[in-house]
């Protein structure tokens, strides 16, 4: 021992220093390509900033309720953290693309993304955090983990997105004038549907005037066999009749 020297094994501290820095470096990436993806889908900053916030805000959310859990900085940690990040983004992109497509008012638009993303987002976190809460009775550690990881991402991302997303679009969320028909425009084209309507009145009155002013008579020196029918006016009748009488006179 006198010619001997200390040897420190420190494979395990570098794993810990590796695992320290290399989690946030992933969790921030995963950050910036759920960042990257939003842009292209919704074609709107604001929304895809927002969407962003909710998405760290419940990756935060769910860091600090597996600390306070009692887990350590370990290798199954470091990969469940990593991905907390991609799994939070997938309902906040859903209500994302929601807003964006609709039409109308700020809250015009929040209520059409609650009442078609909200059902299908609360089906889907509750089948993924079901599968986690039937992972939670395994005796192996690694599989409880994985479990309580599941069902507090999903229930954690699914609230931040409906409730904190929403209200955020809500209030930075801009009002969407491509369907929005100004008052005065449709007064005007309420006005002028009415006054097209006028002429089309007016000819019907027109035709039931002349259609009084006209009779049926026989004819009855016609030279088929058959009595044909002469429409004439009242007026041609009596000027008519008036030249008969005349020459019954005359003669």
């Amino acid at each position: 021992m006198a010619n001997g020297w200390f040897v420190s094994d420190l494979q395990f501290y570098d794993l810990q220093r590796t695992l320290a820095s290399g989690t946030v470096m992933a969790l921030l990436l995963s950050a910036a390509l759920g960042f990257i993806v939003l842009i292209p889908s919704t074609f709107n900053l604001v929304v895809s900033i927002c969407a962003l916030v909710a998405m760290i805000f419940s990756s935060t959310a769910t860091i600090a309720i597996l600390v306070l859990s009692g887990w350590k900085l370990n290798i199954l940690e470091s990969v469940s953290i990593s991905t907390s990040a991609g799994l939070a983004v997938d309902f906040s992109l859903h209500y994302a693309l929601s807003y964006t497509n609709a039409s109308g008012t700020k809250s015009a638009r929040v209520k059409y993304a609650l009442s078609t993303s909200s059902g299908p987002t609360a089906a889907a976190a509750f089948t993924s955090g079901l599968a986690g809460i039937f992972l939670l009775r395994s005796n192996l550690l690694p599989y409880s983990q994985i479990g309580m990881f599941l069902a507090l991402i999903m229930s954690i991302s699914w609230l931040y997105a409906t409730f904190f997303l929403c209200s955020l679009l809500q209030i930075f969320g801009r009002s969407s004038s491509k369907d929005i028909v100004p008052e005065e425009k449709k007064t005007a084209s309420r006005v002028s549907s009415i006054c097209s309507g006028v002429p089309n009145i007016e000819s019907h009155e027109l035709e039931h005037l002349a259609d009084s002013n006209r009779t049926n008579i026989t004819h009855s020196h016609s030279p088929s066999n058959l009595s044909a029918t002469t429409v004439v006016l009242h007026e041609d009748f009596e000027n008519k009749a008036g030249k008969t009488t005349v020459n019954l006179v005359n003669d």
